[in-house]
């Protein structure tokens, strides 16, 4: 909870999106009611199109992907294209 406070205060606009089925359900009813924090439920129609529009806004710099372990560190490189981890290099 409370590295999700922290991404709440250091981006403005930041959106959560999780999957509300199976066991992620209870997770997503207990941060949303108990702790507060928006979630929008992951959209799963016309998967190809989600995906299309997942990697456009990665290419742009929309999405930024962290590492969980050190969040200063971007798991994408600027510039990335692909989306494609650049652990190890």
């Amino acid at each position: 909870i409370q590295r999700i406070r922290r991404y709440q205060s250091m981006y403005d606009n930041l959106t959560i999106v999780a999957d509300y089925g199976g066991v992620a359900k209870s997770i997503v009813r207990e941060l949303r009611e108990v702790h507060r924090i928006p979630i929008v439920n992951a959209e799963k129609t016309d998967k190809i199109a989600q995906i299309q529009f997942m990697n456009r806004d990665l290419s742009l710099g929309n999405v930024k992907l962290f590492y969980a372990s050190d969040p200063s560190r971007p798991a994408c490189s600027e510039g990335t294209r692909t989306g494609r981890s650049t652990r190890g290099t």
